[in-house]
């Protein structure tokens, strides 16, 4: 996902499992705080999240780059 903060800044992240997350690369955990926030939530839409050291922060989904359910990729 592509997502713009209060100050214009762009991140770019991919929600992976915990075992596999890697801040530096962009890969967040779904059960980190971000992770949790972007869960459900849909291009366009508003987040905020709490980070481990209780600061607060907000940003703007921008795009959803790649949704595998939406690519129909699933396992069965």
């Amino acid at each position: 996902m592509r997502l713009l903060n209060a100050n214009g800044d762009e991140m770019l992240v991919t929600l992976c499992y915990p075992a596999d997350a890697n801040l530096a690369q962009g890969q967040v955990s779904v059960l980190a705080p971000l992770g949790l926030s972007l869960i459900g939530s849909r291009q366009g839409q508003r987040i905020t999240w709490t980070a481990p050291n209780q600061t607060e922060h907000a940003a703007t989904i921008e795009e959803i780059v790649y949704q595998p359910e939406a690519a129909g990729d699933t396992t069965a």
